[in-house]
């Protein structure tokens, strides 16, 4: 792998605006960042537009490429609630339009939800799978006139497990449903894969599980997000193998707080070139 694919995430610049956390990871030998616009001083309506052209004028500057993760904790665009599956498409499109505006490389989005508990009757997952059949070709409609390829996250809370699988941490989404989310679409999303919520979604925290379903998603997968929680930087070096057994070129991501940093490098660093 190269070490062009390394991106590091805003989750280790808050507070910073997102042009002081450009120079940061620069610094850091970095060959990108990932951008969350969902805490201020970088709500979407503080992006404005010179802001948004300083972030290009950095960009080329720097010799960095961008990519952009959606607002996700305060929406769900596959709500059966239609005003609230309208306003986070409205805000996810403002989004949307800022990666575009700055050249964004990627777009991560998370799945919609639903709690499954609460949303188990067979009326209202026939509802939920009728938005869904909405929702996502919208979104990669959208995708194509902003010019910015969207990639569909592995996590939150009970998603739309039809199973109804309580999985620790509320988190987990099994891989074949994952697949099913980003073949709604036409064209077909790619996948983020977010190692951690895998693993902690893992029955026992299995490696091998965890592989499994990497190359059950892997076909889809363009990004890969890495964090360093207690116990889980056993999981990173399996993952890696994996990848540079496979030679996946797509982008690696350190979604981590600044402390973790250093540690994810010290496992990763002889992976790339």
């Amino acid at each position: 792998m190269n070490r062009k694919q390394l991106f590091l995430s805003y989750a280790a610049g808050h507070p910073m605006t997102f042009e002081d956390f450009c120079i940061f990871a620069s610094r850091l030998e970095f060959a990108g960042v990932e951008f969350i616009p969902d805490l201020s001083p970088n709500l979407p309506e503080e992006l404005t537009g010179d802001r948004r052209k300083k972030l290009v004028q950095i960009g080329q500057e720097l010799g960095l490429s961008y990519t952009v993760h959606n607002i996700f904790y305060d929406i769900n665009h596959t709500s059966l609630v239609p005003r609230v599956r309208e306003f986070a498409l409205t805000l996810t499109e403002d989004v949307l339009k800022f990666a575009s505006d700055i050249g964004a490389v990627g777009f991560v989005i998370h799945p919609g939800y639903r709690f499954a508990a609460w949303r188990s009757k067979q009326e209202q997952i026939v509802m939920f799978e009728r938005v869904v059949q909405q929702v996502y070709p919208a979104l990669t409609s959208l995708s194509a006139s902003y010019h910015v390829p969207i990639f569909m996250e592995n996590g939150n809370y009970f998603l739309s497990a039809k199973s109804g699988k309580r999985n620790p941490l509320h988190i987990g989404i099994e891989a074949a449903e994952l697949v099913d989310l980003v073949e709604t679409s036409n064209p077909v999303m790619g996948i983020c894969f977010d190692v951690g919520k895998a693993y902690f979604s893992m029955n026992d925290y299995s490696i091998d599980e965890l592989i499994e379903y990497l190359s059950h998603i892997y076909p889809y997968v363009r990004e890969i997000h890495l964090n360093a929680f207690d116990g889980y930087l056993e999981a990173v070096p399996p993952v890696f193998d994996w990848l540079s057994n496979n030679k996946y070129e797509g982008l690696i991501i350190f979604e981590c707080g600044k402390s973790a940093i250093e540690p994810l490098k010290e496992i990763t660093n002889s992976y790339f070139d």
